[in-house]
């Protein structure tokens, strides 16, 4: 009976590892989607300016260019498209991965509450309880 309270034991200590390790997996892919954001905004923010830099250039001084700028602003307005579905994208992901994290906490309490229960029943048959009822 021992050893059954023992390997109980050693499995509670197993599943708290287990949820620490998932909990800071969660706090490193939290931190590494902000700085993704981060990032994106500021790509967004630098296209942003390069676009009103470029078209307010084109109107005023730089005809001769004009194709040459236009494809630039194309460029940029492909990136400000491809960088708002990247975010879409992202946050999408981040909430799936939220979810994941809630019902992994969710199992891993319901795990806890019934390795806690078997082992108050094992340590009631070993103080003499006749049986698990």
């Amino acid at each position: 009976m021992g050893e059954l309270v023992t390997a109980f034991k050693n499995l509670i200590k197993d599943l708290n590892f287990k949820l620490a390790s998932e909990q800071e997996e969660y706090r490193w892919a939290k931190a590494e989607h902000f700085e993704i954001d981060k990032e994106i905004n500021v790509r967004l923010r630098d296209a942003t300016v390069r676009l009103g830099v470029a078209t307010a250039h084109l109107q005023n001084t730089l005809y001769p260019q004009r194709a040459q700028l236009e494809k630039l602003i194309a460029a940029d307005e492909k990136l400000i498209t491809d960088t708002e579905a990247s975010m879409k994208t992202a946050t999408r992901e981040r909430a799936e991965t939220q979810e994941t994290y809630e019902n992994y906490c969710i199992e891993h309490d319901i795990a806890l509450d019934a390795v806690n229960e078997c082992i108050e029943l094992v340590a009631g048959l070993q103080n003499g309880a006749g049986s698990f009822v």
